[in-house]
């Protein structure tokens, strides 16, 4: 049984390593030098920092989130954490990365910030869902025929998700209590319900400091596409930027996402700029870009950040 999973895993790994190559070699073909060239060239600095300031105020409001629902650290402690942690997000396969949270937040029983991280990833899903939807309702891929009832999706999942996300802790009780589920399993169910039923009442400010995450990271995404598609004279709106940028966002969690992303990141901006009027080098090129500028970001907030943590520069917990 043992060499079967053994097996198992290894044909996986081959498997997923091969898709990892196909996408990176798929996207280095596609890449055209003189768009990265002419956007290192014209450049707009002023977009280039707007959208850096939007990222760090997206970065700090993740900051203050977690403040808010653990305590424990500073805000600035928090901020630093944080960085690291989006950091790692970006570099390491498949948000591997939010394992970080676990080794860089000692005073923080574990229990908490696992529970922590499905009720505000959960959140995410929330605001997500609300922006997208009504960025799909927006943009020009939807066929203006079918628009009202996008909009009635675009309610309905709302509402869905929020009266799922205000009856937390009773759908979790009740999935434990399905007898199938492995004794541990049941009992993480119980911790992280259990987790939210004493943080409930916090629910309303964390779902708005979520919006405000993703609202800031959006913004800072659309001045930083902008500046990309100004250097090839390519106008797209608001809307669908915001779209493309998170059908790319999406890659992050496939297994195939390798490390630093490449590859898939790409392919993901490509396949909707693409059908927007993009031809292949243009959509792979700009895609390689944003990801890179994406990445530089993280980098500038999260090196430093590591160095200061490092350093014992964070403030002792109350």
């Amino acid at each position: 049984m043992y060499k079967m999973n053994k097996k198992f895993f290894t044909n996986k790994k081959i498997i997923l390593s091969i898709c990892s190559i196909f996408f990176i070699t798929i996207t280095l073909i596609n890449i055209d030098l003189s768009i990265l060239k002419r956007y290192y060239n014209d450049t707009n600095i002023k977009l280039l920092l707007l959208s850096f300031l939007f990222y760090f105020i997206s970065t700090l409001t993740r900051s203050i989130r977690w403040k808010y629902l653990f305590g424990k650290h500073s805000t600035k402690d928090w901020f630093i954490i944080t960085s690291i942690n989006v950091m790692s997000n970006n570099i390491y396969p498949a948000r591997t990365g939010e394992l970080t949270l676990f080794f860089l937040t000692e005073e923080v029983p574990k229990s908490e910030i696992l529970s922590g991280l499905i009720i505000t990833r959960f959140m995410d899903i929330i605001c997500i869902s609300s922006i997208v939807l009504l960025a799909l309702s927006k943009s020009i891929i939807a066929n203006i025929n079918y628009k009202e009832n996008l909009y009635v999706i675009l309610i309905a999942t709302i509402t869905v998700l929020t009266i799922m996300m205000l009856n937390f802790s009773k759908i979790f009780t009740r999935i434990s209590n399905f007898k199938l589920l492995p004794i541990k399993l049941k009992d993480f169910i119980l911790v992280v319900s259990e987790y939210y039923e004493k943080h409930k009442q916090k629910t309303t400010n964390l779902l708005m400091i979520s919006f405000i995450v993703w609202a800031s990271k959006y913004i800072s995404s659309y001045f930083l596409a902008i500046n990309i598609f100004q250097t090839i004279s390519k106008n797209f709106g608001f809307w669908e930027v915001i779209f493309g940028v998170t059908f790319s966002e999406l890659t992050t969690v496939l297994p195939v996402h390798n490390f630093g992303g490449f590859g898939t990141y790409e392919t993901g901006w490509a396949l909707l700029f693409i059908l927007l009027g993009l031809d292949g080098k243009e959509a792979y090129s700009t895609g390689f870009v944003f990801h890179v500028m994406l990445l530089l970001y993280s980098l500038i907030l999260g090196l430093p950040s590591m160095l200061v943590y490092g350093r014992g520069g964070r403030e002792p917990s109350p």
